[in-house]
């Protein structure tokens, strides 16, 4: 499978084209993964803040990934962040004798509010973590690491046969959207209502297709239930380990002492 720079959804480009390609999963793992668990430790929106910024810092300086990119994987898991912070700030019903602002039937309470930011804070830490390890590693990496950490073969496989059918169907979507446009499809927004429908359409039922078409293609390969990888050589550098290992160390220690 070759690499994936030119398109595709932006967190595979990114994986493919940074700076950390070649780098073990097992390098990575020990910085996203330590991070996370700091993520969850910790209660001090400040540490939470610190977490990010060692994040974007690696991932926009460390891994040279594009900010365009990153930006654009990190923006949907901060909508729901924030949206989810909102619904867990406002109460709706008659205000408590503590809250700080009314608005109809909507309010806020000191406790709600704190509990919001607390939210905030350690999602945004412990999804940036694990953006981190998405944006800069590729996927076939991640799942030759998950059978070599001995993870339920059919777990892999699942992950697998997602990720390959997801290219599948930006691919169908891609040339329905192309015949629209070229047949004037979205001209108006009656029209574009009827393209957009259409185009589910096609791509549910191309997709289908193809998808039956990969599996009797396989079958008939002689397939026995494993898409496997031929997996890279990769050599794990002791320093960027142990580099690592040193800031997640130190912001646990930080997190404990801060609870």
């Amino acid at each position: 499978m070759g690499a994936r720079t030119g398109s595709g959804p932006a967190v595979d480009r990114a994986a493919w084209s940074n700076r950390w390609r070649d780098r073990s999963v097992l390098e990575k793992s020990v910085l996203s993964l330590g991070l996370l668990v700091v993520a969850m430790v910790t209660r001090a929106p400040w540490l939470h803040a610190a977490l990010v910024v060692v994040c974007l810092v690696a991932i926009l300086v460390g891994a040279r990934v594009e900010p365009r990119l990153a930006s654009r994987v990190l923006t949907l898991p901060v909508t729901f962040i924030v949206l989810g912070a909102l619904a867990a700030a406002v109460s709706i019903g008659n205000p408590a004798s503590d809250a700080v602002w009314s608005f109809g039937p909507f309010w806020s309470a000191p406790a709600s509010i704190e509990r919001s930011v607390e939210t905030v804070g350690r999602s945004l830490a412990a999804a940036s973590a694990l953006m981190m390890l998405a944006l800069t590693t590729p996927m076939t990496d991640l799942l030759t690491a998950a059978r070599r950490a001995k993870v339920p073969a059919t777990m892999v496989e699942i992950a697998g046969l997602v990720y390959r059918m997801l290219f599948v169907l930006l691919d169908v979507a891609g040339n329905v959207r192309a015949t629209q446009e070229a047949r004037l499809g979205y001209t108006s927004a009656r029209i574009a209502r009827a393209s957009v429908a259409s185009l589910l359409s096609a791509t549910l039922r191309t997709a289908w297709v193809r998808a039956q078409r990969l599996g009797e293609g396989l079958e008939g390969r002689g397939f026995d239930g494993a898409l496997v990888v031929t997996p890279r050589a990769q050599n794990v550098s002791v320093p960027f380990v142990g580099l690592s290992a040193c800031v997640v160390l130190a912001l646990g220690v930080v997190a404990v002492m801060t609870r």
